[in-house]
Protein backbone atom coordinates (compact mmCIF):
# COMPACT_ATOMS: atom_id res chain seq x y z
CA UNK A 1 0.00 0.00 0.00
CA UNK A 2 1.47 2.91 -1.18
CA UNK A 3 1.70 5.99 1.61
CA UNK A 4 -0.09 9.03 1.15
CA UNK A 5 1.68 12.58 2.00
CA UNK A 6 -1.12 13.11 5.01
CA UNK A 7 -2.92 11.00 7.20
CA UNK A 8 -5.83 11.88 8.82
CA UNK A 9 -7.10 10.28 12.46
CA UNK A 10 -10.29 10.28 12.60
CA UNK A 11 -13.48 10.73 9.62
CA UNK A 12 -15.87 12.78 11.63
CA UNK A 13 -16.69 16.62 10.61
CA UNK A 14 -13.40 17.98 11.81
CA UNK A 15 -11.62 15.29 9.97
CA UNK A 16 -13.54 14.95 7.21
CA UNK A 17 -13.17 18.72 6.83
CA UNK A 18 -9.26 18.93 6.85
CA UNK A 19 -9.30 15.81 3.93
CA UNK A 20 -11.09 18.04 1.94
CA UNK A 21 -8.71 21.18 2.48
CA UNK A 22 -5.73 18.88 1.98
CA UNK A 23 -7.15 17.67 -1.31
CA UNK A 24 -8.04 21.06 -2.55
CA UNK A 25 -4.22 22.10 -2.22
CA UNK A 26 -3.70 18.93 -4.17
CA UNK A 27 -2.81 16.65 -1.35
CA UNK A 28 -2.73 12.90 -1.49
CA UNK A 29 -4.41 11.80 1.62
CA UNK A 30 -5.01 8.85 3.76
CA UNK A 31 -7.83 9.27 6.22
CA UNK A 32 -7.86 6.40 9.30
CA UNK A 33 -11.09 5.33 11.16
CA UNK A 34 -11.99 2.12 13.10
CA UNK A 35 -14.80 1.00 11.07
CA UNK A 36 -13.88 1.40 7.17
CA UNK A 37 -16.97 3.05 7.14
CA UNK A 38 -16.68 5.56 4.33
CA UNK A 39 -18.95 8.92 5.97
CA UNK A 40 -20.65 11.02 3.14
CA UNK A 41 -18.18 14.23 4.02
CA UNK A 42 -15.43 12.29 3.20
CA UNK A 43 -14.35 12.81 -0.64
CA UNK A 44 -14.17 9.11 -2.74
CA UNK A 45 -10.71 9.98 -4.03
CA UNK A 46 -9.61 9.79 0.18
CA UNK A 47 -8.14 6.77 0.69
CA UNK A 48 -9.60 5.13 3.68
CA UNK A 49 -7.70 2.46 6.05
CA UNK A 50 -9.71 1.10 8.72
CA UNK A 51 -7.69 0.43 12.36
CA UNK A 52 -7.44 1.13 15.86
CA UNK A 53 -5.52 4.38 16.34
CA UNK A 54 -4.75 3.04 19.84
CA UNK A 55 -2.46 0.45 18.10
CA UNK A 56 1.03 1.87 17.70
CA UNK A 57 2.46 -0.48 15.46
CA UNK A 58 -0.75 -0.55 13.39
CA UNK A 59 -1.01 2.90 13.01
CA UNK A 60 2.63 2.90 12.01
CA UNK A 61 2.46 0.95 9.17
CA UNK A 62 -0.48 3.14 7.97
CA UNK A 63 1.63 6.14 8.42
CA UNK A 64 4.80 5.17 6.08
CA UNK A 65 6.51 7.53 4.43
CA UNK A 66 3.44 10.00 5.71
CA UNK A 67 4.39 13.68 5.85
CA UNK A 68 2.01 14.44 8.37
CA UNK A 69 -0.21 12.74 10.96
CA UNK A 70 -3.20 14.80 11.41
CA UNK A 71 -4.94 13.77 14.64
CA UNK A 72 -8.74 14.36 14.54
CA UNK A 73 -9.77 12.03 16.41
CA UNK A 74 -13.34 12.56 18.36
CA UNK A 75 -13.44 10.18 21.87
CA UNK A 76 -16.47 10.27 23.92
CA UNK A 77 -16.27 11.25 26.99
CA UNK A 78 -16.44 7.81 28.81
CA UNK A 79 -13.25 6.74 26.96
CA UNK A 80 -11.49 10.28 26.79
CA UNK A 81 -9.11 8.99 30.09
CA UNK A 82 -8.32 5.88 28.69
CA UNK A 83 -8.29 6.37 24.61
CA UNK A 84 -7.09 9.72 24.00
CA UNK A 85 -3.56 9.42 25.68
CA UNK A 86 -3.36 5.67 24.05
CA UNK A 87 -4.44 7.51 20.61
CA UNK A 88 -1.78 10.55 21.27
CA UNK A 89 1.16 8.15 22.36
CA UNK A 90 0.54 5.95 19.06
CA UNK A 91 -0.17 9.01 16.61
CA UNK A 92 3.47 10.15 18.55
CA UNK A 93 5.37 7.16 18.14
CA UNK A 94 4.30 6.52 14.75
CA UNK A 95 5.33 10.36 13.76
CA UNK A 96 8.31 10.23 15.27
CA UNK A 97 9.36 6.71 13.46
CA UNK A 98 8.92 8.49 10.20
CA UNK A 99 10.37 12.06 10.32
CA UNK A 100 6.58 13.07 9.93
CA UNK A 101 4.73 16.12 11.57
CA UNK A 102 1.95 15.51 14.11
CA UNK A 103 -0.69 18.02 14.37
CA UNK A 104 -3.18 17.87 17.00
CA UNK A 105 -6.80 19.12 16.68
CA UNK A 106 -7.38 20.24 19.84
CA UNK A 107 -10.57 22.00 21.89
CA UNK A 108 -10.03 25.06 24.26
CA UNK A 109 -11.39 22.69 27.34
CA UNK A 110 -7.77 23.69 28.91
CA UNK A 111 -8.00 27.28 28.67
CA UNK A 112 -9.74 29.92 31.34
CA UNK A 113 -13.11 31.12 29.72
CA UNK A 114 -12.24 34.52 31.16
CA UNK A 115 -12.97 36.24 27.75
CA UNK A 116 -11.07 37.06 25.02
CA UNK A 117 -9.60 33.44 24.97
CA UNK A 118 -5.97 33.21 22.39
CA UNK A 119 -3.27 31.29 22.28
CA UNK A 120 -1.52 33.33 25.17
CA UNK A 121 -4.77 32.80 27.84
CA UNK A 122 -4.23 31.39 30.95
CA UNK A 123 -3.99 27.56 31.15
CA UNK A 124 -6.66 26.60 33.82
CA UNK A 125 -9.18 23.50 33.48
CA UNK A 126 -12.49 23.80 34.89
CA UNK A 127 -12.96 20.08 35.19
CA UNK A 128 -11.04 16.55 34.28
CA UNK A 129 -11.75 16.75 30.64
CA UNK A 130 -9.49 20.19 30.53
CA UNK A 131 -6.93 18.59 33.21
CA UNK A 132 -6.55 15.37 30.73
CA UNK A 133 -5.89 17.81 27.51
CA UNK A 134 -3.49 19.95 29.82
CA UNK A 135 -1.26 16.75 30.71
CA UNK A 136 -1.30 15.49 26.75
CA UNK A 137 -0.58 19.35 25.65
CA UNK A 138 2.55 19.39 28.32
CA UNK A 139 3.59 15.56 26.96
CA UNK A 140 3.02 16.83 23.52
CA UNK A 141 5.18 20.15 23.75
CA UNK A 142 8.05 17.93 25.95
CA UNK A 143 7.89 15.22 23.11
CA UNK A 144 8.69 18.59 20.33
CA UNK A 145 11.05 20.38 22.71
CA UNK A 146 13.12 17.42 22.79
CA UNK A 147 13.35 16.93 19.31
CA UNK A 148 11.00 13.28 18.91
CA UNK A 149 8.48 14.85 16.95
CA UNK A 150 7.84 17.77 14.99
CA UNK A 151 4.40 19.06 16.61
CA UNK A 152 1.81 21.48 15.96
CA UNK A 153 -1.67 22.37 17.65
CA UNK A 154 -5.03 23.94 16.18
CA UNK A 155 -7.42 24.67 18.77
CA UNK A 156 -11.40 25.42 18.31
CA UNK A 157 -14.20 26.05 20.04
CA UNK A 158 -17.84 24.41 19.63
CA UNK A 159 -18.10 23.84 16.01
CA UNK A 160 -20.98 23.95 13.66
CA UNK A 161 -21.37 23.44 10.03
CA UNK A 162 -22.16 20.04 7.75
CA UNK A 163 -21.40 16.77 9.64
CA UNK A 164 -20.77 18.22 12.86
CA UNK A 165 -22.36 15.91 15.55
CA UNK A 166 -22.23 15.93 19.42
CA UNK A 167 -21.82 19.58 19.75
CA UNK A 168 -23.40 22.26 21.52
CA UNK A 169 -24.04 23.75 18.11
CA UNK A 170 -24.67 20.74 15.97
CA UNK A 171 -27.22 18.72 14.51
CA UNK A 172 -29.54 17.51 17.01
CA UNK A 173 -29.58 20.92 17.86
CA UNK A 174 -30.23 22.20 14.04
CA UNK A 175 -32.53 19.45 13.18
CA UNK A 176 -35.02 20.34 16.10
CA UNK A 177 -34.72 23.99 14.80
CA UNK A 178 -35.78 23.13 11.64
CA UNK A 179 -38.16 20.88 12.93
CA UNK A 180 -39.85 23.66 14.92
CA UNK A 181 -38.87 21.46 18.03
CA UNK A 182 -37.80 23.30 21.71
CA UNK A 183 -34.63 23.66 21.96
CA UNK A 184 -32.41 22.81 25.49
CA UNK A 185 -29.25 24.96 25.99
CA UNK A 186 -26.60 23.99 28.88
CA UNK A 187 -26.02 27.47 30.27
CA UNK A 188 -27.59 31.29 29.77
CA UNK A 189 -28.57 31.03 26.13
CA UNK A 190 -28.97 34.78 26.00
CA UNK A 191 -24.97 35.52 26.21
CA UNK A 192 -22.60 35.09 23.67
CA UNK A 193 -20.64 32.07 22.85
CA UNK A 194 -17.95 31.58 20.31
CA UNK A 195 -18.15 28.79 17.35
CA UNK A 196 -15.85 27.50 14.37
CA UNK A 197 -17.59 26.45 11.49
CA UNK A 198 -15.99 22.93 10.60
CA UNK A 199 -14.97 23.95 7.49
CA UNK A 200 -12.90 26.87 8.50
CA UNK A 201 -11.41 24.51 10.95
CA UNK A 202 -10.42 22.03 8.40
CA UNK A 203 -8.99 24.56 6.54
CA UNK A 204 -6.94 26.15 8.68
CA UNK A 205 -5.24 22.45 9.66
CA UNK A 206 -4.54 21.64 6.30
CA UNK A 207 -3.05 24.99 5.88
CA UNK A 208 -0.97 24.80 9.23
CA UNK A 209 -0.13 20.95 7.85
CA UNK A 210 1.95 22.62 4.80
CA UNK A 211 4.08 25.31 6.51
CA UNK A 212 6.92 24.84 8.37
CA UNK A 213 6.40 28.52 9.68
CA UNK A 214 3.72 26.51 11.97
CA UNK A 215 5.66 23.96 13.95
CA UNK A 216 5.91 24.45 17.79
CA UNK A 217 2.92 26.65 18.59
CA UNK A 218 -0.32 26.68 19.25
CA UNK A 219 -2.88 28.28 16.86
CA UNK A 220 -6.47 29.03 17.38
CA UNK A 221 -8.55 28.41 14.59
CA UNK A 222 -11.07 31.15 12.99
CA UNK A 223 -13.57 31.95 14.69
CA UNK A 224 -16.84 34.27 13.98
CA UNK A 225 -18.09 36.81 16.05
CA UNK A 226 -19.93 35.34 19.22
CA UNK A 227 -23.31 34.88 19.17
CA UNK A 228 -25.83 34.18 21.96
CA UNK A 229 -27.14 30.66 21.37
CA UNK A 230 -30.35 32.41 20.74
CA UNK A 231 -29.82 34.70 18.10
CA UNK A 232 -28.60 31.56 16.47
CA UNK A 233 -31.23 29.44 16.92
CA UNK A 234 -33.60 32.43 15.01
CA UNK A 235 -30.54 32.31 12.72
CA UNK A 236 -31.21 28.52 11.67
CA UNK A 237 -35.14 28.92 11.66
CA UNK A 238 -35.13 32.17 9.21
CA UNK A 239 -32.27 30.21 7.02
CA UNK A 240 -34.91 27.31 7.27
CA UNK A 241 -37.49 28.74 7.10
CA UNK A 242 -38.81 27.19 10.12
CA UNK A 243 -40.83 28.57 13.55
CA UNK A 244 -39.59 31.17 15.96
CA UNK A 245 -37.07 29.00 17.83
CA UNK A 246 -37.58 28.14 21.44
CA UNK A 247 -34.50 28.00 23.47
CA UNK A 248 -34.89 26.66 26.79
CA UNK A 249 -31.60 27.13 29.10
CA UNK A 250 -30.40 24.49 31.56
CA UNK A 251 -29.25 26.39 33.91
CA UNK A 252 -26.62 25.49 36.73
CA UNK A 253 -29.30 23.75 39.87
CA UNK A 254 -30.86 22.15 36.65
CA UNK A 255 -27.72 20.56 35.41
CA UNK A 256 -26.67 19.17 39.10
CA UNK A 257 -29.75 17.26 39.23
CA UNK A 258 -29.48 15.72 36.16
CA UNK A 259 -25.93 14.89 36.61
CA UNK A 260 -27.28 12.90 39.78
CA UNK A 261 -28.98 10.27 37.04
CA UNK A 262 -27.27 10.88 33.98
CA UNK A 263 -23.55 10.65 32.51
CA UNK A 264 -24.31 13.35 29.35
CA UNK A 265 -25.46 15.77 32.68
CA UNK A 266 -22.45 15.15 34.20
CA UNK A 267 -20.06 15.88 31.22
CA UNK A 268 -21.81 19.16 30.58
CA UNK A 269 -21.01 20.52 34.17
CA UNK A 270 -17.39 21.34 33.22
CA UNK A 271 -18.78 23.35 30.31
CA UNK A 272 -20.94 25.70 32.70
CA UNK A 273 -18.44 28.16 33.58
CA UNK A 274 -17.72 29.11 29.76
CA UNK A 275 -21.36 29.17 29.19
CA UNK A 276 -22.60 31.24 31.85
CA UNK A 277 -20.72 34.43 30.59
CA UNK A 278 -19.65 35.76 27.77
CA UNK A 279 -17.21 32.93 25.71
CA UNK A 280 -15.25 35.27 22.84
CA UNK A 281 -12.36 34.12 20.99
CA UNK A 282 -9.78 36.17 19.55
CA UNK A 283 -8.00 34.37 16.77
CA UNK A 284 -6.27 37.05 15.08
CA UNK A 285 -2.36 35.56 15.17
CA UNK A 286 -3.94 32.53 12.30
CA UNK A 287 -5.39 35.35 10.50
CA UNK A 288 -1.99 37.85 10.29
CA UNK A 289 -0.08 35.08 9.17
CA UNK A 290 -1.72 32.71 7.13
CA UNK A 291 -4.81 35.21 6.35
CA UNK A 292 -7.49 32.62 7.63
CA UNK A 293 -10.35 34.32 8.13
CA UNK A 294 -14.12 32.90 9.37
CA UNK A 295 -16.74 32.59 7.41
CA UNK A 296 -19.53 34.83 8.00
CA UNK A 297 -22.34 33.21 10.15
CA UNK A 298 -25.26 33.85 8.25
CA UNK A 299 -23.16 31.61 5.36
CA UNK A 300 -22.23 28.94 7.43
CA UNK A 301 -25.47 28.34 8.88
CA UNK A 302 -27.65 28.35 5.52
CA UNK A 303 -24.68 25.48 4.50
CA UNK A 304 -25.61 23.60 7.88
CA UNK A 305 -29.26 23.86 7.11
CA UNK A 306 -29.23 23.03 3.22
CA UNK A 307 -26.70 19.86 4.50
CA UNK A 308 -29.53 18.92 6.65
CA UNK A 309 -32.04 19.29 4.72
CA UNK A 310 -30.82 17.63 1.29
CA UNK A 311 -26.87 16.57 1.88
CA UNK A 312 -25.24 19.10 -0.23
CA UNK A 313 -22.18 20.74 0.29
CA UNK A 314 -22.92 23.58 -2.42
CA UNK A 315 -21.76 26.71 -1.05
CA UNK A 316 -20.43 24.88 2.45
CA UNK A 317 -16.69 25.77 1.80
CA UNK A 318 -16.41 28.03 -1.58
CA UNK A 319 -12.35 28.63 -0.74
CA UNK A 320 -12.02 25.11 -1.05
CA UNK A 321 -12.86 24.54 -4.56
Amino acid sequence: MSAPRHVVLGTGALGAWTARGLRAKGHAVRAVNRSGVRPPLLPDDVELVALDARDAGALTDAAADARTIIDATDVPDRARPADLPAIRAAAVAAAEAHGATYLALEPLDLYDPAPPVNEESRVAPAGPRGALQRRLADDLAAAHDAGRVRAVTLRAGPAYGPGVVGSPFGERFVADLLAGRAVRWVGEPDVPQAAAYAPDVGRAAAELATYESALGRVWIAPHAPAIAPRAFAALVAEAGGAPPPTVRPLGPWALRVAAAFRRDARAHLEDLPARMRPYHVDARRIDAVYALKPTRLELGIAATVAWLRDGTLEGAAPFLR
